[in-house]
């Protein structure tokens, strides 16, 4: 069985949905909506013998990613990681940046703080999220794409170090303007976003 995609949407009229139901939210969005938002719904109703079929091939590939961190993932490894998490939980948040830069701006903080806290409770222990950045589609691919990494890896600087996550569990990646949130409006600001994705539950939660 799939894993139902929950998103978790902040920016402009912010709002929830779960599982294709869409409820409002705070514009202060809380831990408890992301985390909400980063677990998938079936799994939490079914017992041990119904739950879904581990991935060999997946998990190997999460986990080499996961083994070398500090480099970035090539064009065919984007597409491979996008493919497998394509219906994994995952929330969207607005965390903004300064302009042409990987500084996150300190009206944004709260938003990582809520982020951090989420990842760190303890559903989430030993899980691996992948954290994406995007931009809007302005620009050229041989600025954003670099932009885009280079945010991702400041939000998982910031996670791991003032929540002491461990690094290992955080994978970044840079998707540049390829994944536009609002196609309609490619410029549009929900299009300028950090992406977390739950990527791989823990082995001894299963």
């Amino acid at each position: 069985m799939r894993y139902l995609k929950n998103t978790l949407i902040l920016a402009g009229a912010a709002a929830l949905v779960i599982g294709g139901i869409l409820s409002p939210v705070s514009a202060q969005t809380t831990t408890k909506e992301i985390i909400q938002a980063l677990t998938p719904l079936k799994t939490r109703s079914l017992s041990t013998s119904d739950q879904p079929a581990p991935n060999p091939q997946a998990e190997a590939f999460i986990n080499s990613v996961r083994a070398q961190s500090n480099r970035s993932l090539s064009a065919a490894e984007r597409e491979q990681l996008t493919a497998i998490t394509a219906d994994k939980a995952s929330a969207n948040i607005p965390i903004q940046f300064s302009y042409g830069s990987n500084v996150i701006k300190g009206a944004s903080l709260r938003l990582a703080d809520e982020l951090g806290r989420a990842l760190t409770s303890p559903e989430f222990k030993g899980n691996t999220f992948i954290i994406a950045g995007h931009t809007d589609a302005k620009g050229s691919d041989e600025v954003n794409n670099p932009l885009s990494e280079q945010r991702a890896r400041a939000v998982k600087t910031y996670l791991v170090k003032k929540f002491s996550i461990d690094p290992l569990t955080l994978i970044t990646v840079g998707y540049g303007k390829t994944r536009l949130k609002n196609k309609d409006q490619p410029l549009a600001p929900e299009n300028r976003r950090v992406e977390v994705i739950n990527a791989l539950a823990s082995t001894a939660a299963r």
